[in-house]
C-alpha cells in the first residue's frame, strides 16, 4: 500500500508540473491561477498546495525543470593554464543558467518583475528558489578556486571569496543584459561572461 501511495504522489506531482509548464508558457505567469492548474491536473486546488507551497515555487519547478536538482562535477587536468581555468569557470556558470536562459525571455522578465517588486510571501518563496541557483554557482566556483589553491603549485595567493564575488557580479550583470535584450543570443552571453572572467583572472591567480 505504501508503494502505491508513493507512486500516486509521483504521478500527481508529474501531472501538476506538466500542465503548469504548458499553461505558464502559453499565458504567462500573472494570468495563470493555481485553480486552473489544479483543474488541468485533475486535482483539487487544496491538493496542489500539498505539493507546492506557492504559485511562484510551482513556476520555478515547472518552467526551470530540474535546474536546482543537479550539481556540477568539476574536472581539471594535471596541468592548468589561464584558458583552462577560465573555461572551467564558464562551464560551471553555463551548467546552471542554461535552463533559465532557454525559457522565453518575456516570461522570465515577467516573473522577475513580480518576485522582485513585492514583499508578499509568494514572492519571497519564489526568490528563495532563484537564490538557491545562485548559491550553487557560488559554492561550485569557490570549490573550483579552492581546489586550485590547494592542488596546484603555480597558483598565486588570492582571496577566494573576493574572487568569486567579483566574478559572480559579472555573471549577474551579463545575464540581466541578456534577459532584457531581444537581440542577444545565448552564445553571445557566454562569450561576454568569458571575456569578463578572463579579465578578472588574468595575472591574478596563476604565477
Amino acid at each position: 500500500m505504501a508503494g502505491l501511495r508513493e507512486t500516486k504522489k509521483k504521478n500527481t506531482r508529474k501531472a501538476i508540473l506538466e500542465y503548469a509548464e504548458k499553461i505558464f508558457k502559453e499565458k504567462g505567469y500573472s494570468k495563470v491561477k493555481t485553480s486552473e492548474i489544479a483543474k488541468g491536473a485533475n486535482i483539487a486546488e487544496g491538493t496542489l498546495f500539498n505539493y507546492f507551497s506557492t504559485k511562484g515555487e510551482l513556476f520555478v519547478q515547472a518552467v526551470f525543470v530540474d535546474f536546482n536538482l543537479q550539481t556540477y562535477q568539476i574536472r581539471l587536468p594535471q596541468q592548468v593554464d589561464e584558458n583552462i581555468l577560465v573555461g572551467e569557470m564558464v562551464s560551471i556558470i553555463d551548467f546552471y543558467i542554461k535552463k533559465m536562459a532557454s525559457v522565453d525571455k518575456k516570461l522570465v522578465r515577467e516573473y522577475f518583475s513580480i518576485v522582485f517588486s513585492t514583499e508578499s510571501s509568494e514572492a519571497l518563496v519564489a526568490r528563495k528558489s532563484i537564490f538557491h541557483m545562485d548559491e550553487m554557482i557560488i559554492q561550485d566556483s569557490k570549490q573550483l578556486l579552492s581546489q586550485l589553491k590547494n592542488e596546484y603549485e603555480i597558483i598565486k595567493e588570492f582571496d577566494v571569496d573576493l574572487a568569486v564575488e567579483i566574478i559572480y557580479g559579472c555573471v549577474i550583470k551579463q545575464f540581466m543584459n541578456y534577459i532584457y535584450s531581444d537581440n542577444w543570443e545565448y552564445f553571445e552571453l557566454i562569450e561576454e561572461m568569458k571575456k569578463e572572467i578572463q579579465f578578472v583572472m588574468h595575472g591574478n591567480m596563476l604565477l
